[in-house]
């Protein structure tokens, strides 16, 4: 008993040191491309239209924000007019020789110009550097969304991934206890023959022979979707084969359970893309109260115009001929009465920082909930694994002790038939253990922000 319960304990732990070893069987017999997770991830986030998305969403919160940043610039605009105008009478004055006749208003049909016009922003009430900061600040928050929609893809193709090679361990565990059950069939029916077992042990083993292959093509059904989920998300034909390169969960499984809550949760505040998108989401909505609240000040620029015309309206006498003149001064605007509407858009923007304040509460509380439940998951993995390896290593020993008493006419084919159920279902729970594992340690990853 004491040998047995050693070699359990040897068995369990390099099943938690390396869980690569039971896994690594699972591309037995695959065919199809042999991918690694980092490169199913890498084509994912390549090709994916979701990516596309949030690139294209990223480069136009960045382009809003380098036209808001125009507007603090001079700008310099250029006009020019053509016109045909009407004969009027002439306005004539009659002058003493030796000036004699004086034409003062020639009729003049033709009238070209061209005006160039440089205009400084001097004081907007801040209604420009805080729309400029306010653009920035969405332009932020893009950048975070895109690392979000980044690392939820890079979890959704590592969870397929892993249900990939799940349903291949466990298609390969099913065959492994197929041809295990068509040896005991073959051994019943010879012992039917010398008399040492029944038909009706014959039929139940046969029956449970069938219940294996049914399970058998319910798991190879499954691989198959999973694997057109799979090429999906990486932009492969759906049908195309694919062999999963199994990740080493060795260093993964050295740290389980070690961080404290804590540090996890310090972790998530400083790395969570979600609440760094909705903090500066929050500062926008600040920056456009201010912005709102401008429309109380005047705006004062500076204006500079170069006109080049024919007539030109400043020289007089008017001739038909080009002169040129220019102008500088300050312009400024007041809305005295605009029956307050920029009282108005004020209390909008006070409501808009009232939501991007509760919201972010909102995104806090729910990843606070995130983290507390993706490290409880993997405590509860790794004791699942720890659990089921006990559990193969007992049916497998049970299997093999009931196998050898039954050829020894001690105990019944309905024993062995019994011991034989439970190894497949404790294989296939370690199957399933290990997967979660792997799908939990990615979770945790993810809500803690290290997925980016």
């Amino acid at each position: 008993m004491k040998a047995q319960m050693a070699n359990m304990r040897c068995i369990m732990m390099a099943g938690l040191v390396t869980l690569t070893t039971h896994f690594g069987s699972a591309q037995e017999g695959s065919k199809g491309e042999r991918m690694t997770l980092e490169q199913c991830v890498a084509r994912a986030l390549e090709q994916s239209p979701a990516m596309t998305i949030s690139e294209a969403r990223v480069t136009s919160a960045e382009a809003r924000a380098s036209e808001v940043r125009t507007q603090l610039l001079p700008s310099l605009r250029l006009s020019a007019r053509a016109a045909l105008l009407s004969e009027v009478p002439e306005f004539v004055l009659n002058a003493p020789p030796p000036i004699g006749q004086l034409t003062i208003f020639p009729s003049i049909t033709e009238n070209y110009g061209a005006r160039l016009t440089l205009q400084q922003p001097l004081f907007t009430g801040f209604r420009l550097l805080n729309s400029y900061d306010a653009a920035s600040l969405h332009a932020d928050a893009a950048r975070e969304d895109r690392t979000k929609d980044r690392a939820d893809l890079t979890l959704q193709v590592t969870t397929t991934f892993w249900t990939v090679i799940r349903g291949m361990e466990l298609e390969r565990t099913l065959n492994s206890s197929i041809r295990q059950m068509q040896d005991h069939v073959k051994d019943l029916r010879a012992y039917v023959a010398t008399g040492m077992a029944t038909d009706l042990d014959q039929r139940k083993a046969e029956v449970q022979l069938a219940s294996l292959e049914v399970r058998r093509i319910e798991a190879r059904s499954a691989v198959r979707v999973a694997t057109m989920q799979l090429n999906s998300l990486i932009g492969r034909e759906l049908t195309d084969p694919l062999t999963p390169a199994i990740p080493d969960l060795a260093a993964d499984t050295g740290r389980v359970g070690s961080a404290e809550f804590g540090t996890l949760m310090l972790a998530a505040k400083e790395h969570r893309p979600e609440i760094r998108a909705m903090e500066r989401r929050k500062a926008a909505s600040i920056a456009g109260l201010s912005t709102a609240q401008a429309g109380w000040y005047p705006s004062v620029a500076l204006v500079a115009n170069y006109d080049y015309a024919n007539p030109n309206q400043r020289h007089f006498p008017q001739r038909a001929e080009w002169n040129d003149t220019w102008d500088v001064g300050l312009s400024l605007q007041w809305n005295v009465w605009d029956w307050l509407a920029t009282s108005h858009q004020s209390v909008q923007a006070e409501a808009s920082v009232r939501q991007s304040e509760a919201a972010l509460i909102q995104i806090q509380d729910a990843v606070v909930l995130d983290v507390a439940q993706s490290a409880q998951q993997v405590i509860a993995a790794r004791e699942m694994v720890t659990v089921a390896l006990a559990g193969v290593a007992a049916a497998d020993e049970t299997k093999r002790i009931t196998t050898e008493r039954f050829k020894q006419g001690i105990v019944s084919s309905t024993d062995v038939l019994d011991a034989h159920a439970a190894a497949i279902q404790a294989e296939a729970t370690l199957v399933q253990a290990r997967a979660d594992l792997a799908i939990a340690l990615a979770k945790r990853d993810r809500a803690i922000g290290a997925i980016r």
